[in-house]
């Protein structure tokens, strides 16, 4: 089980991203292994929002966001106040921007490890939670028949 960030879902997506091939080689291992993957639910708006200032193909966008919300394997918690609390403490201890915070605080929470792309919480976010890239994440966890 894994919590995911926008940065990861970007690169997964997009072809041209510059971190596409591990971030796609992760997404294809969780499709066919049905990896659980949690993600606090406005993933889907920062995901959509970051799609379509690169693509400007709003159709395409809906119903690539619409697709992933139906993913068995993809659960999308919804924030709560005491939830929040934690994650303003995340803010804080690691000086991160909200979302970052929210992410990292829903890994800490769920004692799982957070993939991401993002630079500042994989220098920063080591405190709050173990963080890796798709690339460490899969080297540290080998296909059960590679």
């Amino acid at each position: 089980m894994i919590v995911t960030d926008a940065s990861f879902w970007v690169s997964a997506l997009l072809a041209q991203d510059v971190h596409h091939g591990e971030a796609d080689a992760l997404l294809r291992r969780i499709a066919a292994e049905e990896i659980p993957v949690i993600a606090p639910a406005f993933v889907i708006i920062e995901v959509a929002g970051a799609l379509v200032r690169r693509t400007q193909d709003p159709d395409a966008v809906e119903k690539t966001v619409r697709h992933l919300q139906k993913q068995p394997w993809l659960t999308l918690v919804p924030m709560t106040v005491p939830f929040a609390e934690i994650a303003v403490k995340v803010a804080i201890t690691c000086a991160l921007r909200g979302a970052d915070a929210i992410y990292l605080a829903l890994a800490r929470q769920e004692g799982l490890p957070l993939i991401t792309h993002d630079n500042e919480i994989l220098q920063r976010g080591a405190s709050a939670a173990l963080v890796m890239t798709p690339a460490e994440w899969l080297r540290q966890n080998p296909e059960a028949d590679a």
